[in-house]
Formats: structure tokens, sequence, C-alpha cells
């Protein structure tokens, strides 16, 4: 009797955590991972593994609902997500496969620092546009690499990865702020489901969060991605940035709370 109130209570409170997830990925280009996992974690008690679990699920139809509004909007770059989704979807299986034997707290601190260093990198972007890969092979062997480097990524934290695409197309690449955040929710869906399923066959995925989780990012994702298209690309810039350094402070913080926290 008592399973099934606590199974609605995850439902509902996951609900408007992938609504708020849904709204944050559609604005600024990201699966909504970042938001997702520590509020699963924080307010409906999943586990960390648990939590990494749910939002590759949810982050699928973030992606989904993201990349159709921008598609829309004559904003992604098909070829290139193309190319990214086909890298990332094999390497988000193997890392969410062995993700249980991974140090991931120490993983998060690391990717905490990265994440303030990409803020950095795309404030900067118009003075680092030089740096940009060449076309022709060696454009192909920078999206192979960041394919391999976001999948990775995302099968171990449990994020879409798009806070390392969209920075990287920009710079990379010389994409707008619209188009990358476009391309970056196109390719992370088919490494969403790549890593979900894994994360089915180790046992860590729960219903009751993705049972609540989907249908609020399917409301959340559509008015996050409007919302984008009605805004200039610096100011998305700016956003995206000030929230890139937010989070990634916040990740290291956790790191240090953890490493002072008193062992049993």
């Amino acid at each position: 009797m008592s399973e099934r109130p606590a199974f609605r209570r995850v439902a509902l409170t996951s609900f408007f955590i992938g609504i708020t997830a849904g709204v944050f990925g559609g604005l600024v280009g990201v699966g909504g991972g970042v938001v997702m996992v520590p509020l699963l974690t924080a307010v409906a008690g999943l586990s960390q593994h648990e939590a990494h679990a749910a939002s590759l699920a949810g982050i699928v139809v973030t992606g989904l609902g993201g990349a159709l509004t921008y598609w829309a909007g004559g904003a992604v770059s098909l070829n290139v997500a193309l190319v990214l989704a086909s890298i990332a979807v094999l390497a988000t299986y193997a890392a969410a496969r062995y993700a249980t034997r991974i140090p991931a707290l120490r993983l998060r601190a690391f990717f905490g620092g990265f994440l303030v260093f990409a803020a950095v990198l795309l404030l900067l972007k118009d003075e680092l546009l030089g740096l940009r890969a060449p076309q022709g092979s060696w454009t192909t062997v920078f999206l192979i690499g960041m394919g391999v480097l976001v999948g990775v990524t995302s099968g171990v934290l449990g994020v879409g990865g798009g806070a390392l695409m969209v920075p990287l197309l920009v710079i990379g690449l010389g994409m707008t702020q619209h188009i990358a955040q476009g391309t970056s929710l196109a390719a992370m869906v088919p490494s969403g489901v790549s890593g979900t399923i894994a994360h089915m066959r180790t046992g860590s995925l729960r219903t009751d969060a993705v049972s609540g989780l989907v249908p609020g990012i399917a409301l959340g994702s559509w008015t996050g991605g409007s919302l984008a298209l009605g805004m200039a690309s610096d100011t998305l810039q700016i956003i995206f940035s000030v929230v890139l350094v937010l989070l990634g402070f916040e990740y290291i913080r956790g790191y240090h709370r953890a490493r002072r926290m008193p062992r049993s």
C-alpha cells in the first residue's frame, strides 16, 4: 500500500523538475541534465546513479522538443548533428555501462571546472575565432573528438553534453549561438537513448521518476526553445555563460563539501 503514494510523490516531484529542466534546456540549448541531476537527488530523493539514469531519459525528450522548435526556426545544422550523434552514441553507451566504476565525485569536480572554462571561452569567442578548426578533414577530426568527449561526459554524469557542445560549436566551427544550441539539442537525442538503455541494463532507471520527468519536460522544452528564438544572440551568450559559471562553481563546491564530511 505504501509503495503507491511513494511512486506518486516521486512522479509528481519529477514532473515539476521536468518542467524546470525543459524550460532551461530549451532556453540555453542544453539537455537540462545539469538541472535534473541535482534536483532529483536533493528534492526527489534519488541516488546519484538513479538521478543520472533518469536524467538521460529526460534528455531524450528535451532534445526532441527543443530541436524541433529550433528546426522550425531554421536553427539546426543537421549534418553536424548527425556526425556528433553517431560518435557520441557509442561513447555514451560505453561510459554509462561503466559509470559505477568511476569516482563520479571527482569527475563532477573536473566537469565543474570545465563549465567555468567553457563560459570564459564563450565570452571571448570573438577574440578566439582564429582558433577555429580549418574546413575539410580537420573539421571532421574536430567533430569526432568532440563527439567522444561529449559522449563520455554524458554517460558518466547523466547530462546531455550541451554545456560542452554549444561553446565548442560556436568557437570551433564559428556557428551562431542559436544554430549551436539547436544543433546541440538534436545531437544529444541518440546519445540520450543509448545511455538510457545502458542504465536500464544496470538496473539504475527509476520508472516513477521517468514517468514524471517526461511530460514535464515536454511542456517546458517547447516554451524554452520558443523564448530563445526571440532573443538576441548576444543576450543568449551572456545567459548561457552565467549559467555555466554558477553550475560549475556549484559542482566544485559540492566536491569540496563532500570531501570535508567525516567518514563513517
